[in-house]
């Protein structure tokens, strides 16, 4: 009992090198492909680091903008600020009249001893 005749043998074996070429030139084809599309291991880990090396760094300065924002005046030692300033200005405008009516007094007292020698 013979299942195959030498001649559907030899058309197997024919159908069954061009499949394996099919195939060889199917996955050759996919890997060119694969190789251009994904990243490599060595490109990723160097990305990473470079990635992983800037993180540290804006790490590094968001701390320190953190500290010195804690340094900074917060809203209420502004306004207490404004406060003493707008004092400062009344104690000025103050002592600007008693100067001005000083100056006054000078003047009329230097104007009298002008007169009292004539």
């Amino acid at each position: 009992m013979k299942f195959l005749t030498p001649e559907a043998f030899d058309t197997l074996k024919f159908i069954w090198a061009v499949l394996l070429t099919l195939l060889s030139g199917a996955g050759t084809v996919l890997m060119l492909w694969a190789s251009k599309n994904f990243v490599r291991r060595d490109e990723y880990t160097l990305a990473h680091a470079e990635n992983k090396k800037e993180l540290h760094q804006h790490g590094d300065r968001l701390t320190r903008i953190e500290t010195e924002l804690q340094r900074a005046p917060k809203h209420s030692d502004l306004v207490a600020l404004a406060q003493q300033v707008s004092e400062v200005g009344g104690r000025i405008s103050r002592l600007e009249g008693q100067t001005q009516q000083t100056n006054h007094l000078l003047a009329a007292i230097h104007e009298h001893l002008l007169n009292a020698k004539d």
